[in-house]
């Protein structure tokens, strides 16, 4: 099979200048009343604690009725020694999909799609029958990971593959899927990048420009875009991502491929995301909702998946995250609603194990009553994004 290699819609020139993140905002602050002594020094130990170890190296914030702690850990570049600031840019892996998830969603409130439609209704020719936008919001799609196929069809791996090719890969070679559709539970980057495939055929524009037409701007993200190029080494601002031996992260090919992973951003801005969604600036009451709904079963420990959150009910109110791992980048992003409690953590460093969701949540233990089944086991994905 022959496919055309060049790179990919809005990863560089004009479309790309449009989305890089404004100077202006670079020093903004966030005017909020701070924890009380005894939480702050209780953050601060835990991530301390984790950065000596050199199992952390990242930003904080945690948000709790209108009280914020924000701090910054470590190194931006371990090779120059530059220092963390608040401003730097994480890429945050699969934390890329409650973004996506909350864009498709939003094209929905706006009448644009339906995620009951099926993607052959955008896609005529696509394969597989009887998928929907839901079952890929929520991975029930049953279809196997593009990530096993493409070192296969993509020759030239300085050039970034991007999502058309992906999708043109699939029509035409057509894998066989995991499952028939609808009838479990599979996470698969594939049915996120076709995600950000549909929103391109229906807004008429690349990704990246949809997600900063429709959500970015609209949300007061002004720090957040989307980058799908290979020279993620070259934004301003950057925290570069590192392997467990310290070493930069070597830009890939797949970086070309969005919706599944590809967003930058702060924990600042995706503060404001929380904050956004809470007051339903972004989507409306039921739709919010439907989004926090889990399509799946609880397994064993206690969890399941949304549209485009996983979900946890080891605790007296369902916890909504999602966690992601990429290329030397880590993120972990954890929303209590019925608390008003938001934890954002953003990592440059793949060195160590994950932070448990339930260490994360119990930073603020003395709001919450003891686990239904403590068991802490993370539900981070084995391959990536």
């Amino acid at each position: 099979m022959s496919v055309m290699l060049f790179g990919c819609k809005g990863s560089a020139g004009s479309d790309q200048e449009k989305i890089n993140p404004s100077p202006k905002h670079v020093q903004a602050v966030i005017q909020k009343p701070a924890f009380d002594r005894a939480d702050s020094m209780r953050f601060e130990e835990f991530f301390t604690q984790l950065s000596h170890g050199s199992a952390f190296n990242g930003n904080v914030l945690i948000y709790h009725k209108g009280k914020i702690f924000e701090k910054s850990y470590g190194l931006a570049d371990f090779q120059t020694g530059e220092t963390l600031t608040k401003s730097h840019l994480f890429q945050l892996a699969s934390g890329s999909k409650p973004l996506t998830a909350t864009l498709v969603l939003m094209l929905q409130d706006k009448g644009m799609l339906n995620i009951k439609d099926t993607v052959q209704f955008y896609f005529p020719d696509f394969p597989y029958s009887g998928i929907t936008l839901e079952m890929l919001l929520s991975h029930r799609s049953g279809l196997s990971n593009y990530m096993y196929i493409t070192d296969d069809i993509w020759e030239n791996k300085d050039i970034p593959i991007c999502n058309e090719n992906i999708l043109d890969t699939l029509i035409q070679k057509a894998p066989n899927p995991y499952y028939t559709p609808d009838t479990r539970f599979n996470y698969s980057n594939t049915n996120y990048f076709l995600l950000a495939a549909i929103v391109e055929k229906i807004t008429g524009m690349s990704f990246e420009s949809a997600a900063l037409k429709y959500l970015f701007q609209p949300a007061g993200m002004d720090e957040t875009f989307i980058y799908s190029n290979m020279k993620y080494t070259q934004i301003p601002r950057v925290a570069l991502g590192h392997n467990a031996y310290g070493r930069v992260k070597a830009d890939f090919y797949l970086n070309g491929v969005t919706g599944d992973k590809g967003v930058f951003s702060t924990a600042k801005d995706l503060y404001i995301f929380d904050r956004a969604l809470t007051r339903y600036e972004l989507l409306r009451q039921t739709t919010l909702e439907s989004m926090y709904t889990p399509r799946s079963p609880f397994d064993r420990r206690g969890k399941s998946y949304a549209l485009g959150w996983r979900v946890d009910n080891n605790f007296d109110d369902l916890v909504i995250y999602h966690n992601g791992w990429w290329r030397g980048y880590r993120s972990y992003f954890i929303r209590i609603p019925e608390r008003d409690l938001a934890v954002i953590a953003l990592s440059n460093t793949t060195k160590g194990s994950f932070i448990k969701v339930a260490e994360l949540v119990n930073l603020v233990s003395p709001l919450f009553k003891p686990m239904k089944n403590p068991t802490g086991k993370t539900t981070d994905e084995k391959h990536g994004a």
